[in-house]
C-alpha cells in the first residue's frame, strides 16, 4: 500500500510541469489486450544565443502525435512553427505558452513556462524612429517628389502619427538612389508600444507633381508595418529591426526605403 501511495505521488510531480488541457487518450494495440500508456504531452527547452541574449531558440519535445502547434511568447507575439527562435525587445519575465494538438483539434495539450530575458547588447530600444526616406525608382523625369508616413491606432487615439515632407528639388532618374532625411526624427514609440501587441497599419507615401504648388498625385503606397507583424516586402521575412525597409509600388514605377533609427536602453 505505501509503495502504491508513493507511486501515485511521483506521478503527480511529474505531470506538475506541463498542463493539457483536456485528457490524453490511451492509444491501443490492435485488437488484443496489449496497450501502449505512453503519456502525450507538450513540452518545449529553450536555449539562449550566445552572441545575444535577446534571441531565444525553442526547441520543441512535444509528443510525436502532436504535430500542430500555437505559441504565445508572452509579449504579444505569436508563432505557428514547430521550432522557432524569438527576439525580445526588454528585458524580463515571459510567460511562454505552447499549444499543441495531432488529428483531433478538439483535443489540445499545454505547455507553459516562465523564461527571463536579461541582456546588456545594445538594441533593447527604448527609442525607435524614422530618419528619413530613400528614392530608388521614380515614374516619371523632370518631377518633384514629396514622402509620408501615415499610422492610425484603433486602440490608443493619442498614438496616432503622421510625419509629411516638403517636396524634393526635381528629381531626374539619373540622379538615384537619393536620400533625403528628416529635419527632426520621427519618434515611433507612441504608436509602436512593442511590449503590448495592439497595432495597426504604417504606410509610406509617395506623391509627384510637375510645381511645387500642387498637392501632387500618389504613386506609391504601401505597408511596411501590419498588425504585430513587421514586413520586407521585397524578401517576406518577418521582421527583425532593419537599419532600411524598402517597398516598391504594385505597378514597380516607384521604390523606396524607410530609413530607421533607434536609441539603446
Amino acid at each position: 500500500m505505501k509503495n502504491k501511495i508513493l507511486l501515485a505521488v511521483l506521478l503527480v510531480l511529474i505531470l506538475m510541469g506541463c498542463k493539457e488541457q483536456n485528457t490524453p487518450t490511451s492509444y491501443g494495440n490492435g485488437g488484443n489486450n496489449n496497450y501502449d500508456f505512453t503519456e502525450t504531452i507538450a513540452d518545449f527547452t529553450y536555449e539562449v544565443t550566445p552572441s545575444d541574449a535577446r534571441r531565444i531558440k525553442f526547441i520543441n519535445k512535444s509528443s510525436s502525435d502532436l504535430y500542430n502547434f500555437s505559441w504565445d511568447f508572452g509579449d504579444g507575439f505569436t508563432s505557428d512553427e514547430k521550432n522557432p527562435e524569438k527576439l525580445y525587445w526588454k528585458n524580463g519575465d515571459y510567460v511562454v505558452k505552447l499549444t499543441a494538438w495531432g488529428s483531433n483539434s478538439q483535443q489540445k495539450y499545454v505547455c507553459e513556462k516562465t523564461i527571463n530575458v536579461n541582456s546588456d547588447e545594445p538594441g533593447l530600444f527604448s527609442t525607435i524612429y524614422v530618419k528619413g526616406f530613400k528614392l530608388y525608382a521614380i515614374p516619371s523625369d523632370g518631377r518633384y517628389y514629396k514622402f509620408s508616413l501615415i499610422g492610425s491606432s484603433s486602440w490608443n487615439d493619442e498614438a496616432n502619427i503622421t510625419v509629411n515632407t516638403a517636396y524634393t528639388d526635381k528629381l531626374y532618374i539619373s540622379d538615384l538612389p537619393r536620400t533625403f532625411m528628416l529635419t527632426e526624427p520621427a519618434d515611433l514609440c507612441s504608436y509602436l508600444d512593442l511590449s503590448v501587441g495592439y497595432y495597426d497599419d504604417l504606410f509610406v507615401y509617395v506623391y509627384q507633381a510637375t510645381s511645387k504648388s500642387q498637392s501632387g498625385t500618389q504613386c506609391l503606397k504601401q505597408t511596411i508595418y501590419h498588425g504585430s507583424d513587421y514586413s520586407d516586402i521585397d524578401s517576406g521575412e518577418t521582421f527583425q529591426f532593419r537599419d532600411e525597409y524598402i517597398v516598391s509600388s504594385d505597378n514597380g514605377q516607384t521604390r523606396v526605403g524607410v530609413l530607421m533609427g533607434w536609441s539603446d536602453k
